[in-house]
């Protein structure tokens, strides 16, 4: 119990008059304020990764409301053709080849 009171009452940067404590304090103290350093630089990882990850998905959600937005649009411009495919579907064969129903309901494409 003395020990452990005797360790306590140290602090980083002081040392005991003991000589078979002393080196053990000192290295247990060094390795502390490695482990403190490590855990600082760890956690400044984590911090710029959390930032990261953030950017990026705030990225990536921008780019799907982009092209939900432009999806939307060619649909729009599909069903206002009359279902004819325009030219540069045509050329791309993006169109589909089945016949064209004459069916409003069938015609329409939903819309996101």
């Amino acid at each position: 119990k003395q020990w452990y009171q005797r360790r306590v009452a140290i602090t980083p940067g002081s040392k005991s008059n003991s000589p078979i404590t002393s080196d053990k304090e000192e290295n247990v103290l060094q390795v502390l304020e490695l482990y403190k350093q490590k855990v600082k630089y760890l956690t400044g990882n984590i911090d710029f990764l959390k930032d990261e990850h953030h950017k990026i998905l705030k990225s990536l959600h921008e780019e799907i409301e982009r092209m939900k937005y432009e999806n939307k649009e060619l649909k729009f411009k599909l069903i206002i053709s009359d279902g004819n495919p325009p030219a540069w579907m045509q050329e791309k064969g993006w169109h589909d080849k089945k016949e064209k129903s004459t069916d409003c309901d069938s015609a329409l494409i939903p819309l996101l």
